[in-house]
C-alpha cells in the first residue's frame, strides 16, 4: 500500500481545496496536478447524514476503514486531535477527501489548526466506489513531553508542595473538572520503572490507586502513580517521590475531551 499525502497536501501547493488521491502523479508539474485536482470539487456536493458518520479515535494509533462511497452518498468520520497535530492516510483508492475543523470549516494546512472534533468527508470522484483507507497522525519526530528527573538543587524549590503526612492517599491527581467550559484538558502521568518492589512502594506510601500499564512514548511496562492537570503540578510530585525511585518521568499528555 502506497503512502499518499492527505489531499490537502496538494492545495496548500496549488490553491484548491478539492483533491483526487492518485499514485503516480507527479506532484512537480504543476499543470498535471491541476488537472487531477479538478475533478473533484472544491466543497462537497452531497451533504453529508449523520447515518453516514462514524465517530473513531486516533488516539491510539493509526486505525483501517472501508466501505463504499458515490457521488450522491458521502461517508464521514469524525474524530478529535490536537492543535499542531497532522493527519496522514494510505490508499489505493481514487477518493475525494475534505476535512472540517471543529468550526466547521474546511481545512487547508498540512497541520491540524486548532484543538477540538474534526470531521472527514470522503466522496468519489464520478460513479460508485469501495475503498479502504489507513487513518492516524504523522508520528513526531522528537517527544518533547516525556522528561527524565533527578534529584539536582536546581530542581528543589517546586511551587507545588505536597507533605509526607497527607500519604498514604486511596486517590491521588487532579479530578476531571466539573466545569464543561475547561476541556479540552491535558492530563499529565507520573510513571516509574515496573517492578513488583516499585508497585508496593506506590501503593503503600503514597497513591493506592497506582497501576502498571505500557507506556505509549516508549512502549515499556511501567507504573503510573498518578496524573495531573497542571504539568508544573507533575514534575512537582515527581520531585516529592523522588527519594524512593531511582527513575521518574512525566508521559505524553492524556487528552480528556468531555
Amino acid at each position: 500500500m502506497k503512502y499518499q499525502p492527505f489531499c490537502w497536501f496538494l492545495f496548500f501547493l496549488i490553491g484548491v481545496n478539492g483533491c483526487l488521491s492518485q499514485n503516480n502523479v507527479d506532484v512537480e508539474n504543476i499543470e498535471q496536478v491541476r488537472a487531477i485536482t479538478d475533478i473533484c470539487p472544491n466543497e462537497p456536493t452531497a451533504t453529508l447524514v449523520s447515518s453516514n458518520v462514524e465517530p473513531i479515535s486516533l488516539d491510539e494509533g493509526a486505525i483501517a476503514k472501508s466501505g463504499t462511497v458515490s457521488s450522491n452518498k458521502h461517508i464521514g468520520y469524525t474524530f478529535n486531535a490536537q492543535s499542531g497535530q497532522q493527519l496522514q492516510y494510505q490508499t489505493e483508492d481514487d477518493l475525494c477527501l475534505w476535512l472540517y475543523s471543529p468550526e466547521n470549516k474546511l481545512v487547508t494546512s498540512t497541520e491540524l489548526p486548532t484543538t477540538g472534533k474534526y470531521t472527514l468527508q470522503i466522496s468519489t470522484p464520478q460513479g460508485s466506489q469501495s475503498f479502504n483507507l489507513s487513518l492516524g497522525f504523522k508520528a513526531k519526530e522528537v517527544v518533547q513531553t516525556r522528561e527524565n528527573f533527578s534529584t539536582s538543587k536546581a530542581q528543589s524549590n517546586p511551587i507545588f508542595k505536597f507533605s509526607r503526612s497527607d500519604f498514604p492517599k486511596s486517590l491521588c491527581g487532579d479530578p476531571k473538572p466539573s466545569n464543561p467550559k475547561d476541556y479540552p484538558v491535558n492530563f499529565y502521568p507520573v510513571h516509574v520503572p515496573y517492578s513488583e518492589r516499585n508497585l508496593v512502594i506506590a501503593k503503600s506510601n503514597f497513591c493506592e490507586d497506582s497501576f502498571p500499564k505500557i507506556s505509549k512514548d516508549t512502549g515499556e511496562k511501567v507504573i503510573q502513580i498518578s496524573s495531573f492537570a497542571n504539568k508544573q503540578k507533575a514534575r512537582d510530585f515527581g520531585l516529592f517521590i523522588s527519594s524512593e525511585f531511582s527513575e521518574i518521568k512525566i508521559g505524553s499528555p492524556t487528552v480528556i475531551y468531555e
